[in-house]
């Protein structure tokens, strides 16, 4: 497809190119799916699949096709899952044993405080780099966690740029329709005292 041969293209011209699993989304790839979109696309690196919020089904993901994964022509991410901080630490555990992880992604969606989270990653595995998928809440924790954290998938600096916001001025998460980006922000507020 012309989305498959665009980010082949962007791979082979350098650009690094993360693979997610889609999780996060509605159409979260079946496995078996996003083994052929790896062999496709040749990205720099695959998110592995897993189960938003929900440790032990990750952790069944993770043992299910963790010897597939070994063959798959591209670093490696894994994300995490749980609802508190022991299960999300038993998955990672878990993740780590049957996986040779080239990187940590924290979900967005992550009821954890991702502080918490980047404190047990420097105690328990300092090696490996931290990728952030979306926005928790604001644009500005990304600030707030520079050199904490390898990168962050994220268009929210766009979607405020677009909303003529400023990463000091809101508290709140703003969502965007992109279908209408100069719409009225879905959530949050303008703090006073920007240009318009």
């Amino acid at each position: 497809s012309e989305y498959c041969l665009f980010y082949y293209e962007r791979g082979r011209m350098g650009d690094w190119v993360v693979l997610d699993n889609g999780a996060a989304e509605e159409g979260a790839l079946h496995p078996d799916m996003l083994r052929r979109a790896v062999e496709a696309i040749r990205p720099s690196e695959t998110v592995v699949p897993d189960v938003v919020n929900d440790t032990d089904a990750t952790i069944e993901l993770t043992k299910k096709y963790a010897s597939d994964f070994k063959s798959w022509p591209t670093l490696l991410m894994i994300v995490p899952q749980g609802r508190t901080l022991k299960d999300w630490r038993r998955c990672l555990y878990y993740q780590l044993t049957f996986i040779r992880a080239g990187a940590i992604g924290i979900s967005k969606y992550c009821p954890i405080p991702r502080t918490t989270l980047l404190g047990s990653l420097a105690e328990d595995v300092p090696e490996l780099p931290v990728h952030l998928l979306g926005i928790a809440v604001h644009p500005r924790e990304v600030v707030d966690l520079v050199g904490r954290v390898r990168g962050v998938d994220t268009a929210a600096p766009v979607a405020w740029g677009l909303k003529q916001h400023y990463l000091e001025e809101a508290h709140e998460h703003i969502g965007l329709d992109w279908n209408a980006p100069s719409a009225a922000p879905t959530a949050g507020r303008r703090a006073g005292g920007g240009a318009g």
